[in-house]
């Protein structure tokens, strides 16, 4: 017996929406450092910057949007406080990442 046919209300899950907050956050994290002098802009650094803010965030917000369709029934109750989390972290982490790809291109036209 699964939870849409138990008549447990069913929720979206918590685990993206957090994941989303800690990607977003590290990626914010890894464009702000350079920004603020506390380290040198790096590849590796700005490159693991965008991956976690462009790619991962909006994938694992992406992941948990189809985990909510999924369990869409007549018992379902949508939560507006995780849809706000995860779209806002979402487009933090969007923030962060394009800001690491301009670093990026920065140092790259820079020649160093």
């Amino acid at each position: 017996m699964t939870a849409l046919n138990s008549g447990v209300e069913a929720r979206p899950p918590w685990w993206p929406v957090i994941a989303v907050i800690g990607v977003s956050l590290a990626s914010l994290a890894l464009a702000v450092l350079p920004l603020s002098g506390v380290t040198s802009p790096t590849e590796p650094l700005l490159i693991g910057g965008y991956v976690l803010g462009a790619i991962i965030a909006v994938g694992l917000m992406t992941v948990y949007r189809a985990l909510k369709a999924q369990r869409r029934s007549k018992i379902f109750r949508p939560s507006p406080l995780r849809d706000r989390l995860t779209m806002t972290f979402t487009l933090l982490g969007v923030l962060g990442g394009l800001t690491c790809a301009f670093l990026l291109a920065t140092e790259m036209a820079k020649g160093t």
